[in-house]
């Protein structure tokens, strides 16, 4: 009953070493064939053809892994040609990777099952997760979000997260908290969460407040923008990023 893909083939023998030890903890023996793991580029796969009995049946119970955060620059041509052309949160032609993850994360998904994927924050408000954010809203799919804020939670990668869980359930709001660690998961419960409406959102960018916040936001809107009255360009910049991180 689990199944799973992942395209470096070493990553796929793990996988199957874990689980025969799960199973042999548990008294059972795991042959090969018994494994619903392959190597595979998941973006590039027909998934009605690598699992059609689970696909074709309505789709997973449960969707859950940690995309791959790689821009479209470092993609190579063939990759970046069928993603274009597949998926439809990428249309602009900017886009990183685990934008297209989303989609088919929730496409693979049952009608009553549930995707939980560890994402960038900037999917919130970046220009290339502007089209991410109008599928999520348009087909009103995001579930919860736990955001980490400023913590890192991989020693390799200096990415900001939020764990996000996405179903295919009819719903005019989601719940948004955001945690100082990792540790205070275990502590959560449903009234430390914040009510996002979905017509509070524009997908331009998601400022997920509450209501009291959003007021104050509304407020300070209602003044005269700055660039009304000046010529502004832009302000200090170190033009060296590679330097400044």
């Amino acid at each position: 009953n689990i199944y799973g893909s992942d395209i470096l083939q070493n990553n796929v023998r793990e996988t199957k070493i874990l689980l025969s030890l799960l199973a042999a903890e548990n008294g059972e023996i795991v042959d090969n064939e018994d494994f619903n793991i392959i190597q595979t580029d998941a973006l590039q796969q027909d998934w009605s053809n690598i699992f059609s009995e689970v696909v074709d049946d309505g789709g997973f119970d449960a969707v859950v892994g940690n995309p791959p955060y790689v821009n479209i620059q470092t993609m190579d041509e063939k990759t970046k040609d069928h993603v274009l052309k597949h998926y439809e949160t990428v249309e602009s032609g900017n886009f990183n990777t685990y934008i297209p993850f989303g989609e088919l994360g929730i496409k693979l998904v049952n009608n009553s099952g549930k995707l939980g994927y560890i994402l960038p924050l900037n999917y919130f408000t970046t220009l290339t997760g502007k089209e991410l954010r109008e599928y999520l809203q348009n087909g009103k799919y995001v579930s919860q979000i736990v955001d980490f804020g400023g913590n890192l939670l991989f020693e390799d990668a200096l990415t900001y997260t939020a764990i996000s869980i996405f179903s295919k359930r009819s719903k005019s709001s989601f719940d948004y908290i955001q945690v100082d660690s990792i540790e205070d998961i275990t502590q959560l419960s449903a009234d430390d969460f914040i009510d996002i409406r979905y017509s509070s959102i524009d997908a331009e960018k998601w400022r997920l407040l509450n209501e009291k916040e959003f007021d104050n936001i509304r407020k300070i809107e209602s003044y005269r923008a700055l660039d009304e009255i000046a010529s502004i360009h832009t302000g200090i910049a170190t033009l060296k990023d590679s330097v400044y991180i």
